[in-house]
């Protein structure tokens, strides 16, 4: 079975050639503005735009960038710390909260309309394996990171073993 073929073309249904209203919503949700949001919206404590560089993976321009633009939608509000004047944390606002509630609860509508038309049995199934999906995917990283080279996980079990000889 040749399996970067096979990835290749689930990444082009994903990432390519999908390009409903939906998965516009998703790559926002997941990337930038919305993920900033989603993340103060489920961490209340404020944050320094530094950390929230680290948690994202982009460059601390791009936070100042994404955090312009929230202010000025009044979505999150910049305050200097108290205790450290040098420091600025960042904070999401009732509006933020909200927008992103809604965001979730629509996303959940379309999510449960999508799973109820594939059918009771179909929508278990296509979970049960996009979380076995992740458990992999999160394995292979981990490995990666450590060094330890590609990892597989056992159907039954979830356990993952090196790949290559045992």
């Amino acid at each position: 079975m040749n399996y970067e073929a096979i990835a290749k073309g689930l990444m082009e249904k994903f990432f390519l050639n999908h390009r409903s209203e939906m998965a516009e919503d998703f790559r926002r949700f997941s990337k930038g503005e919305m993920f900033l949001l989603n993340y103060l919206c489920a961490h209340p404590k404020p944050v320094v735009p530094g950390y929230l560089s680290e948690v994202m993976g982009i460059s601390t321009a791009r936070i100042a960038t994404i955090l312009n633009s929230l202010e000025a939608k009044e979505l999150i509000e910049r305050n200097i710390d108290t205790n450290d004047r040098r420091k600025i944390l960042v904070t999401i606002t009732d509006a933020g909260r909200k927008q992103i509630t809604e965001k979730h609860e629509q996303m959940c509508k379309m999510f449960a309309a999508a799973l109820r038309e594939m059918g009771e049995d179909d929508a278990k199934e296509f979970v049960r394996l996009v979380t076995r999906f992740i458990h992999v995917t999160k394995q292979i990283l981990h490995d990666e990171k450590q060094g330890t080279g590609a990892t597989a996980c056992s159907r039954d079990s979830g356990h993952c073993r090196k790949m290559g000889g045992g």
